[in-house]
C-alpha cells in the first residue's frame, strides 16, 4: 500500500509510515582542495508513492566533508547533513517542509550550503529541519519535477572545483544531453575552508521520511589530487614493543614534503 493510501487511511486506526532513512556513499580517500578537480556522472531520481508531503524524498545532498567522512548527519530534513561539522556542499530539496524549499515554496530547491554543527546532534533522532546548515547564495527554483525525477531520466551531473577561486560549480543537465543546462550554480567556500583545512572526501547523502525515492548516482569520471598521510611511532625506551607516544600524523599533497619532528611538543627525552 503507498504512503498516500496509509495517510488517508490514518483517521480508521491506520499509523502513517514514517520509514525515516538515510544514508550516504563517500570516498575512501581525502581530496586535496589545494588543487583544482573535476567529477562527471549521471543522476536518476526515481519517485516513490506519493504522500501527503509529495514524491521526491526529502533530499539529495552532493558535499565535501572535512571531518570524519563516515559520519552522517541528521536525516528527514537534514538530507545527512543536519548537524555536522566542516561539511559543504549543495544540496537538492524534494520537501516542501524544512528549508530551502520550505522558504521557496518550490521542489525540487536547489541551494549551496555549509553546515555549522559540531556533531553533538548527529543522533538525537531529530528529523524535521536542516539543523545547523547554512544555505548560500540565490536557491534555484526553475527546476520542474517533471524534469527532474522520472525512472527513465538520466540527468548528466558535472561538479568541478576551483582551487584558484575556491570555489565550487555544478551543472545539472537535462535528460540525455551534455548541453541544455537544467541547473546551475557555483560558491566561494574560501572563508570555510580556512576555518576547517583543506582536505576533504567527497560524499553523497540522501533521506526519506514521510516522503520516498531512490536516488542513483554512477560517477563517470573523475579527475583529483590525492592527499597523503606519514605516521610515525615514537619510542622513547629499549622496548621497541613498547610504543609510549602516541603516532603523529601529517597530511599534505603527494608532492608536498612531510615534515615529523623528532620530539612532539611537550615531549623530552634522555
Amino acid at each position: 500500500r503507498g504512503l498516500g493510501d496509509v495517510y488517508k487511511r490514518q483517521g480508521g486506526g491506520y499509523p502513517f509510515n514514517w520509514a525515516r532513512v538515510s544514508g550516504q556513499s563517500y570516498m575512501a580517500s581525502n581530496i586535496d582542495l589545494h588543487r583544482s578537480f573535476e567529477f562527471k556522472g549521471m543522476y536518476n531520481l526515481t519517485p516513490g508513492p506519493r504522500s501527503m508531503y509529495g514524491n521526491m524524498g526529502d533530499g539529495v545532498s552532493f558535499m565535501f566533508k572535512t571531518g570524519d567522512p563516515s559520519l552522517l548527519g541528521i536525516g528527514g530534513a537534514g538530507f545527512g547533513v543536519g548537524g555536522l561539522q566542516g561539511a559543504f556542499g549543495f544540496v537538492i530539496d524534494g520537501s516542501p517542509y524544512g528549508d530551502p524549499a520550505a522558504s521557496t515554496g518550490h521542489t525540487p530547491t536547489i541551494q549551496m550550503f555549509e553546515t555549522t554543527g559540531d556533531n553533538s546532534q548527529i543522533n538525537t533522532g531529530q528529523y524535521d529541519g536542516p539543523y545547523d546548515v547554512d544555505f548560500l547564495g540565490t536557491p534555484d527554483t526553475s527546476v520542474s519535477s517533471d524534469e527532474y525525477m522520472g525512472a527513465d531520466k538520466e540527468l548528466p551531473i558535472d561538479i568541478t572545483w576551483d582551487a584558484q577561486t575556491k570555489t565550487l560549480h555544478y551543472k545539472l543537465f537535462k535528460n540525455g544531453s551534455n548541453s541544455d543546462v537544467l541547473s546551475e550554480g557555483s560558491q566561494d567556500f574560501s572563508s570555510y575552508l580556512q576555518k576547517y583545512g583543506y582536505y576533504a572526501s567527497f560524499a553523497v547523502s540522501s533521506s526519506n521520511g514521510g516522503i520516498q525515492s531512490s536516488v542513483q548516482l554512477t560517477i563517470n569520471s573523475i579527475e583529483y589530487s590525492v592527499i597523503g598521510i606519514v605516521n610515525v611511532d615514537y619510542l622513547l625506551n629499549n622496548q621497541n614493543s613498547d610504543k609510549i607516544i602516541p603516532t603523529q600524523q601529517e597530511r599534505g599533497s603527494l608532492t608536498d614534503k612531510a615534515i615529523i619532528k623528532a620530539y612532539p611538543l611537550g615531549v623530552s627525552s634522555d
